[in-house]
C-alpha cells in the first residue's frame, strides 16, 4: 500500500480534529486554522516521500505535544 494509508489517517485526524477542538478554537481565525492543517498535510506527505511509512509520528507526534501544553 502506498501513500493511500496515511492520507486516510490525516483525513480522519483532521475531520475527528476540527469537529471535536472546534469548540475550543472559536476566537482563532480561519487563516490560521487553514495554515495548520497545510502545514499537517505538507509536512505528512512531505515526510512519506523521506522517510516512507514512519511518517506516522508527525501528525501523532503534533497532536501529542498540543494536548501535553494543556496538561502543563
Amino acid at each position: 500500500m502506498g501513500i493511500e494509508l496515511e492520507l486516510y489517517i490525516l483525513l480522519v485526524f483532521l475531520i475527528l480534529g476540527s469537529s471535536i477542538f472546534a469548540v475550543f478554537e472559536v476566537e482563532t481565525a480561519r487563516w490560521r486554522k487553514v495554515l495548520k492543517g497545510l502545514i499537517v498535510c505538507g509536512g505528512t506527505v512531505g515526510l512519506y516521500y523521506a522517510v516512507g511509512h514512519v511518517e506516522l509520528v508527525f501528525p501523532v507526534g503534533a497532536g501529542a505535544i498540543g494536548t501535553a501544553f494543556h496538561f502543563w
